[in-house]
């Protein structure tokens, strides 16, 4: 059984269960590639393991700083415990520095882009708009993805002393994506779907 010493999860199960599993239900038959940015002790991870990575070749690449060292040894256990924890793909390093180099990577063609991601990682805004922008970019068409706190409420203050709220930078973003992605869910998750550009008239 899994261990969490914080349960930050469970209570956006039935929004995933109605807005994710739901309509990509699809993907278990399918080659998934899942990018959990920020996933701590795992949560999420399973969440995706066990409900839309069935396919032999599908794949969960969990991204984190795991700054805390206990918080990394609960995600290594509880991934280790699941039988199908050889699909996970540990990502240790800078958020923003490790996503830059999915970019690059993907723009050589050595990668496929994902077909969900979910962000669950900072809220330090100027940090926040390039992971955002970047994850937007290695998304597939027609895939989805999930960006955790966006109805906080508390501002952020940045070593220059300039305070920006988070949620102007998710307001930002849903105006710079207007015509390329459709708003799927906005309550204490922003769930976004990446419109097809063959679908764009």
């Amino acid at each position: 059984m899994p261990i969490f010493t914080y349960d930050g999860f469970s209570k956006h199960i039935p929004t995933w269960e109605e807005h994710i599993l739901g309509p990509l239900s699809y993907l278990k038959n399918e080659r998934t590639w899942i990018l959990d940015i920020g996933p701590g002790e795992g949560a999420s991870t399973l969440w995706f393991l066990n409900n839309l990575a069935d396919q032999t070749y599908s794949r969960v690449y969990s991204l984190d700083g795991w700054h805390q060292k206990e918080t990394e040894k609960n995600f290594d256990k509880n991934i280790a415990e699941s039988e199908l924890s050889y699909k996970v793909i540990k990502v240790k390093g800078n958020p923003l520095q490790k996503i830059n180099e999915l970019c690059v990577t993907i723009q050589t063609g050595h990668w496929q882009k994902f077909n969900i991601i979910y962000v669950n990682c900072t809220t330090m805004s100027l940090e926040a708009m390039s992971i955002l922008l970047n994850a937007f970019y290695i998304l597939k068409d027609d895939g989805v993805m999930i960006i955790n706190n966006n109805e906080v409420t508390h501002k952020i203050s940045t070593l220059g002393g300039n305070a920006v709220h988070y949620r102007e930078v998710l307001g930002w973003l849903r105006r710079l994506l207007a015509g390329r992605a459709e708003i799927v869910h906005s309550g204490k998750q922003l769930i976004l779907k990446k419109i097809n550009v063959q679908n764009i008239s």
